[in-house]
């Protein structure tokens, strides 16, 4: 247990430390939130695409094997949605704050966050998790769409969703990332090494943005709360505990762990800011869900242990 919480502190304090260096560059001047539209778009628009399609055009993964864990995953990431959908529908009026409650109770940051501790418990799991992240990341990006534009804009209609869905970059790359890897389509070594540069740019300059666009007045907001719950605690149980009765043990369920106990993803935030949405609860709920993951996800691995499932 200690070299999980050792591994869960060393892959986010990275994290707050860039976020931190991108909120202190605002206080001091060198940035301001004016910039921020297109700072967001660039990282929307270039990096961002960049970094999906090469994340998975380089997995080397078995597409025989794991595809019914694979399978379950995508199957709880649209319950996960549909759940989220629901609730929310409910309990928040405000077309501005609807997507970005949907996109933080069931989106998480499977990909930077949960492929390394599921890997940690589970070294071996590592083809499994990426062969899950090719299908995982496209899926949420796609939910995440319909989230933000429909589901904010109620008088659009199916086909204009469809349409922006098709044009999302996120969508497009992620799409390009899983012909190249189906069919072994390799890029030249010169290009290939050219995106792979671009690709690693993606994550601190987004954690960098997040910095800027930080608000603490915010951070006791009611609905920030609701999503900490939703996104930590009850979606994670449902899908933990439902994978605990199909059977699903070791390093299988680790992966299961790894993909709905991971926090909000950074790029949750860009999205928003792009596509439009209450952009400050977006921001905090990816800031608020990264710190206290690292003690949820050890509850919830220290949980499953005594029970033996993991």
């Amino acid at each position: 247990m200690y070299e999980i919480a050792k591994l869960s502190f060393n892959a986010l304090a990275p994290t707050f430390l860039i976020i931190a260096f991108g909120y202190l560059c605002k206080r001091v001047g060198i940035i301001t939130e004016e910039q921020q539209p297109i700072n967001n778009k660039l990282a929307f628009r270039t990096f961002l695409p960049l970094y999906l399609f090469y994340n998975i055009y380089s997995s080397d993964v078995d597409f025989s094997s794991s595809m019914e864990l694979t399978g379950f995953c995508l199957l709880g990431l649209i319950l996960s949605f549909a759940i989220a959908v629901v609730f929310t529908m409910f309990y928040q009026k405000n077309p501005e704050r609807q997507g970005v409650m949907i996109q933080a109770l069931y989106r998480s940051n499977y990909v930077l966050l949960g492929i390394p501790i599921a890997t940690a418990l589970y070294p071996e799991v590592l083809g499994q998790a990426s062969l899950i992240s090719a299908f995982f990341v496209p899926a949420s990006n796609t939910l995440a769409v319909i989230a933000l534009d429909s589901l904010r804009n109620k008088q659009q209609k199916w086909h204009d969703t469809v349409l922006d869905i098709i044009k999302n970059p996120l969508i497009i790359a992620s799409f390009l990332g899983i012909v190249f890897l189906i069919w072994g389509i390799k890029l030249p070594i010169a290009l290939d090494n050219s995106i792979k540069k671009m690709a690693s740019i993606a994550t601190p300059f987004l954690l960098f943005l997040l910095g800027v666009s930080l608000n603490f007045h915010s951070l006791f907001d009611r609905d920030l709360i609701v999503c900490m719950i939703g996104r930590l605690i009850v979606i994670p149980g449902i899908m933990m505990l439902t994978a605990s009765l199909f059977g699903w043990r070791k390093g299988d369920f680790a992966i299961v762990l790894a993909v709905f106990a991971s926090p909000q993803p950074t790029s949750a935030f860009t999205m928003v800011q792009q596509l439009g949405g209450d952009s400050e609860l977006a921001c905090n709920v990816v800031v608020l869900s990264s710190v206290l993951s690292f003690f949820t996800i050890l509850f919830w691995i220290s949980l499953f242990m005594q029970f033996a499932v993991i």
